[in-house]
């Protein structure tokens, strides 16, 4: 079976858990709970369907509580300090149609006057099964006296202080459950406390991003040996134009060298020609030259 992941500071999500685990999802109302996600008693059971009412004095945790929990109801509720100014919890819970349903927890988180917070809900008419409220860091006498006789006339008896919150049960739910509550969260429970469950995320996070880096690097890897090869082949295929080249340049430099040569031969002959046909000997010989031209001409056709 899966670790109960817990949220809370210290296990007192755990401590609940423990009590309401075989309870059909059910509903709780959360008080001033810094973060919807870290240090919440309630998001452990929202993750397992349950769902609430949330209060909260700073707009930003009421944003962020309503995105990532839809299923609650967030309100703001500036100067939750004083009694004046603290919203009608029991008028909220009954616009909220829970008139007669269990409400199974009621956490009160440090900075907020658990007084205040029971008188707003009145525990004569919604009594929640368990109050789990910050207290002072010694284990004796609550902080304020007022809600330590509070929750006694209401008929809750104390169950746990953990060192971070006294937990209380209600009178009629103290036979089944005073005892699963009356010790804090240990071994026992199979639970993953907060820091743990969320490195093991951040750790199989980055365990997913290294295998992507290393699916991508091998894939530029195969690409850029592709490439290496492609600028292989091609530097054989220029290397191999730029030899032919050179044949072709040799043979240009062979023809033109031969071209300069029979060029100035023939020159030279036409400057020999030239000579001749311009010569004393050349004209003293022109009649007889003609003469041959002549009999050569005249000479009859052998007759066939």
């Amino acid at each position: 079976m899966t670790a109960f992941r817990s949220h809370s500071r210290s296990g007192q999500d755990v401590v609940l858990w423990r009590a309401l685990r075989q309870t059909p999802p059910g509903r709780y109302v959360d008080v001033g709970s810094p973060d919807p996600n870290r240090h919440s008693i309630s998001m452990a059971f929202y993750q397992r369907g349950w769902e609430g009412i949330a209060l909260t004095d700073d707009p930003e945790v009421a944003e962020r509580h309503a995105l990532v929990r839809p299923r609650d109801v967030v309100v703001t509720a500036p100067g939750r300090q004083a009694d004046g100014d603290f919203p009608d919890l029991a008028a909220i819970i009954d616009e909220r149609g829970w008139h007669g349903d269990d409400i199974h927890f009621l956490s009160v988180e440090a900075g907020v006057r658990p007084a205040t917070v029971l008188r707003s809900i009145g525990l004569t008419r919604y009594r929640p099964w368990f109050l789990v409220l910050a207290a002072g860091p010694s284990p004796g006498p609550g902080p304020d006296e007022e809600w330590d006789s509070l929750v006694e006339k209401a008929g809750y008896r104390p169950a746990l202080f953990d060192g971070l919150f006294r937990f209380y049960v209600a009178e009629e739910h103290c036979d089944e459950a005073l005892g699963t509550v009356s010790y804090p969260a240990g071994p026992s429970d199979d639970f993953m406390g907060w820091d743990l469950w969320s490195a093991l995320e951040r750790l199989e996070a980055a365990q997913s991003e290294l295998v992507e880096l290393r699916r991508q690097a091998a894939h530029w890897r195969s690409s850029a040996s592709h490439r290496w090869a492609d600028a292989l082949a091609r530097t054989a295929s220029l290397d191999l134009t730029r030899q032919k080249l050179e044949e072709v340049t040799a043979e240009y430099t062979r023809m033109a060298a031969l071209h300069h040569d029979r060029y100035y031969e023939a020159a030279d002959l036409r400057a020999q020609l030239d000579l001749v046909l311009h010569s004393r000997l050349w004209r003293l010989t022109e009649p007889l030259r003609r003469g041959r031209r002549s009999i050569s001409i005249r000479w009859p056709w052998p007759k066939r």
